[in-house]
C-alpha cells in the first residue's frame, strides 16, 4: 500500500485553504501584484487592469483598449502560482474578459508505508474563467464562469479533480471619485474527484468551495495624491476579513506606490509605467510576508494595452 505521499497530498490542499479548513485556497490568495498590493482590496478598483476581473467582473466595462497580463510568483516550499489574463471592449456598453492560473507544488517525493522513496509526484491546480460584463450608467454588472481541475501527475496512479463556479459582480459609480463595488465569489464551488484508483475503498470526493461575499468602497481623494480602498469580507464558513489599501502616484506620474493591510498582514509594491513598441505598458511588483511562518513571496506581472 504505496498511498501514504498521495493521502498527504489531499489533506494538505484541503487543510491549510482557510476558511473552515475548505479547498480551493489557490483561488483565495489574490490575483495579480496590483490588487495584492493593496491588501487585497479590489471590488471597486478605479484603474483597472485584467487581474481586476478576479476581484469583480463588473470592473470589466471600464476597459477601452484590448489589455493583457502576465503574473507569476516566487514562492517558497517549490510552490508555484503564474496566471495569464485578458480584457476587451465590445461594441456598446459590454465587455468581455477571461484568466487561466495554475498553481501547485513540485518535486515531492513518493514514499511507501515504511518510508521508502518511489517516485516524484507533481500536484497541480488549474482555473479557467470567462467574464461578460454589461454597463448601465453609472451602474455595471458582470458574470464569470469558472471552470476547475486539480491533477496529480504520476503514473502509478490517476487523480483528477474537476469542478465549476460562478463569481456575480456589481460597480456603482455613487460619484465620480466615489465608486461602491460588490462580489459574489464561488458560488456552487467544488471539486469533484474519484480516488478508486488511489485507495481501495476510493470514492467520489466532494471539496466543496466557501462561497466568498465582499463589499468594497474606493475614494480617490485628489488625482494627484492617490486612493483609499476598503473591502469588508465574509462567506458561507463565517469567517471574515478586512482589507484595506493605499494608492498614490505622488512621486511621479510613471510611477505608482500601493500598500495594503490584510486583516493583519501588510502588503507593499509599486507600478511603473512606459512605452515598449509604442504599446503602453507596465510593470506591477508586490512583496507578500509569510502568513504561518511557510516564507515570504515576491509577484510580478507585465501589462501591455493594444
Amino acid at each position: 500500500m504505496r498511498r501514504i505521499s498521495i493521502v498527504l497530498i489531499i489533506t494538505f490542499s484541503i487543510a491549510f485553504s482557510g476558511n473552515g479548513s475548505y479547498s480551493g485556497s489557490y483561488l483565495r490568495i489574490g490575483m495579480g501584484p496590483t490588487g495584492q498590493a493593496l491588501g487585497n482590496a479590489g471590488v471597486a478598483y478605479l484603474d483597472p487592469v485584467p487581474s481586476s476581473l478576479y476581484y469583480n467582473p463588473a470592473l470589466l466595462t471600464l476597459f477601452t483598449s484590448k489589455s493583457i497580463e502576465l503574473g507569476y510568483s516566487m514562492m517558497s516550499l517549490d510552490r508555484q502560482f503564474l496566471y495569464i489574463s485578458y480584457g476587451m471592449p465590445l461594441q456598446g456598453t459590454a465587455a468581455i474578459g477571461a484568466f487561466y492560473v495554475k498553481s501547485g507544488v513540485g518535486n515531492i517525493n513518493g514514499r511507501d508505508n515504511s518510508g521508502e522513496i518511489y517516485g516524484q509526484i507533481e500536484n497541480s491546480f488549474h482555473a479557467i474563467q470567462v467574464v461578460f460584463a454589461k454597463d448601465f450608467g453609472p451602474f455595471s454588472m458582470g458574470f464569470g464562469l469558472k471552470l476547475m481541475y486539480e491533477l496529480m501527475n504520476y503514473d502509478r496512479y490517476d487523480y483528477v479533480g474537476q469542478g465549476v463556479a460562478i463569481d456575480l459582480g456589481l460597480l456603482y459609480k455613487l460619484r465620480e471619485n466615489i465608486w461602491i463595488g460588490l462580489q459574489v465569489k464561488d458560488m456552487n464551488g467544488k471539486l469533484e474527484s474519484n480516488t478508486s484508483e488511489i485507495f481501495d475503498q476510493g470514492q467520489i470526493m466532494p471539496n466543496r468551495f466557501p462561497t466568498i461575499y465582499k463589499a468594497g468602497f474606493s475614494w480617490r481623494v485628489k488625482p494627484e495624491w492617490g486612493a483609499v480602498y476598503y473591502d469588508f469580507e465574509s462567506s458561507n464558513q463565517k469567517e471574515i476579513k478586512h482589507h484595506l489599501g493605499l494608492e498614490s502616484s505622488q512621486l511621479m506620474d510613471t510611477f505608482r506606490i500601493r500598500a495594503g493591510l490584510e486583516n493583519e498582514r501588510f502588503t507593499g509594491g509599486f507600478q511603473v509605467n512606459f512605452k515598449l513598441w509604442d504599446l503602453p505598458s507596465e510593470v506591477n511588483y508586490v512583496y507578500l510576508p509569510s502568513v504561518i511562518d511557510e516564507g515570504d513571496s515576491h509577484s510580478f506581472s507585465w501589462i501591455f494595452s493594444f
